[in-house]
Parts: C-alpha cells; structure tokens; sequence
C-alpha cells in the first residue's frame, strides 16, 4: 500500500479547552455553564471550578460562561490543534435587580 493510505482514516487535528471559572475574590465557582456557542457544546464546572472541553475544532472561539448570581462572561479563546488551550474566567456579581425608586 501507500504511506498516505493510512493518513486518510487519520481524523483531522483537535485541540482542547481546559480552564477555571472564579468570583471576584477568585474562589472558585460550581456548576457554572460553559458553553462554546460555535459547536453547541456546554459542559458544567465542578467543585473546583474547572471545566475540560475535549476534541475542538482548532481557529478562534469564544467561550461564554454563565452562573446563577454572576453576570454572563464572555472569554475569546484560540485553540490550536494537539494542544490545551488554557482560560481562567473571573465573574463579575450580577447587577441587583431595582425595582424602581422605592
């Protein structure tokens, strides 16, 4: 056979994101939602905050985090294949919500 019949069952290149999501004080923040908009994946942090997303698409995406009591962030991130491409994300307190003058 050829060398390059091999290559054709190779599947193309992927990167990962691996990351933590901290408050203001940087403790870490649970169960915050991590979502990469651009491949409709969302995995959740755990108790240490950290978030591992596997087999990415390599280029430019941006990475949005949500978390009960924090305002949504949003991080870009650039992944590059065959490596971790690592994010730390700090969130803002929500705004209070007014109702009003009271």
């Amino acid at each position: 056979g050829t060398p390059h019949a091999a290559d054709a069952q190779t599947p193309p290149p992927r990167g990962a994101i691996a990351g933590r999501v901290t408050d203001p004080t940087g403790a870490p923040v649970a169960r915050a939602a991590v979502r990469i908009r651009a491949l409709a994946r969302t995995v959740a942090t755990d108790s240490a905050g950290a978030f591992r997303i596997d087999t990415v698409v390599p280029g430019r995406l941006t990475v949005t985090v949500t978390a009960v009591r924090f305002a949504p962030a949003e991080v870009p991130v650039a992944v590059v294949a065959g490596e971790v491409a690592q994010v730390v994300v700090r969130l803002r307190p929500a705004a209070p919500v007014t109702l009003g003058n009271v």
